[in-house]
């Protein structure tokens, strides 16, 4: 039995290691992982694995990565850890190596990056932006949001709708729909869509700080239309899209698709149907009204391309109902402004 074996070399190691015999430790540590690896990421398909397997290698990728970080060989335990990072217990491990009574270990657990699957102190809001894919499936979908969970905790409960309600309803969502919810941070902004066949965990490569600006130059001057109007002073209507009457507004609404919508219109596809899950940053963003421009051209607004909803708390259930009824084109009108 492989996993049998594995526990008695785990416990090997732990007696090599007491007798200071760290190279024979590490090695019996190596073994057992090799003949493990393939084997537990062939079962681990489901997130749903085994509580008792899980728990092995859990200890199997600790104490290998502690012994290399004691031994010096930090780059070594970068590269273990990294190799984990699709599992969705790895923050657990994480957190057991801060509590080390080695100080090295803890300190390096401490500046682990477990999105990134990097050892790096640079956190702040002047590291640098990484635009990459998390997941591409429905079982890494589900580590990715665990793990975003564990590493952003205030972020991530502060959503409208958790991510993981999307893939519980995974097999009911409408055909032709895309579902997509956006989470900033404190450095960066990532994205979690959702289709019946598909599901997407993004880092969009954007610092959050420039959606943050683009967002309050775009109220700032929604709020003078609006105050203009309680005033009694009309707001002449826009009759030239490429006019200077819609250029000032028309800068925030480019730079928003730019870096909200461009990174992720290619995973659309063929569908129809967008629903935005907007979290309190974005909160009232229109959505629809976002710009792309081509050269030559005018600017084209998102709805033009795609019907466009939003989702809120406690509404995903109405969205995937088999009787909502989608846009009539001839008797529903939209205003852009």
């Amino acid at each position: 039995d492989t996993w049998a074996a594995g526990e008695v070399s785990l416990k090997l190691a732990g007696a090599l290691a007491a007798l200071k015999k760290t190279d024979e430790s590490r090695s019996v540590l190596e073994t057992a992982l090799d003949e493990l690896e393939n084997k537990y990421a062939n079962e681990n398909l489901d997130p749903s694995s085994d509580p008792k397997r899980a728990g092995l290698m859990m200890d199997l990728y600790r104490e290998l990565a502690s012994a290399d970080i004691r031994g010096g060989k930090t780059n070594d335990a970068d590269k273990l850890l990294t190799n984990a990072k699709r599992y969705m217990w790895l923050p657990e491990v994480i957190n057991r190596m801060k509590s080390d009574p080695d100080a090295a270990v803890a300190k390096f657990a401490k500046e682990f990056d477990l999105i990134s699957g990097a050892n790096s102190t640079n956190g702040g809001p002047d590291a640098t932006v990484r635009r990459r894919v998390l997941a591409d499936n429905w079982a890494a979908f589900y580590e990715a949001c665990w793990m975003l969970g564990k590493q952003y905790p205030t972020n991530y409960t502060a959503l409208p709708v958790d991510p993981l309600e999307l893939f519980r309803f995974r097999h009911k969502l409408p055909a032709d729909g895309t579902i997509v919810e956006y989470m900033l941070t404190d450095s960066s902004v990532f994205v979690f869509e959702c289709g019946p066949d598909k599901s997407i965990c993004r880092e969009l490569g954007v610092a959050s700080r420039d959606i943050d600006t683009l967002v309050s130059d775009l109220r700032k001057l929604l709020k003078g239309c609006e105050e203009s109007l309680s005033s009694g002073i009309p707001v002449p209507p826009i009759s030239d899209w490429n006019g200077p009457a819609f250029a000032d507004i028309r800068k925030p609404l480019e730079g928003l698709y730019d870096q909200l919508v461009d990174p992720i219109s290619k995973d659309f596809g063929e569908r129809r149907v967008i629903m935005f899950v907007l979290p309190k940053e974005l909160s009232g963003l229109p959505m629809h009204a976002l710009v792309s421009t081509e050269p030559g051209k005018g600017p084209r607004f998102l709805v033009q391309d795609y019907e466009i909803g939003y989702l809120g708390a406690g509404m995903i259930e109405d969205f995937i109902e088999d009787g909502k009824q989608g846009i009539d084109p001839v008797a529903d009108r939209l205003a852009i402004f």
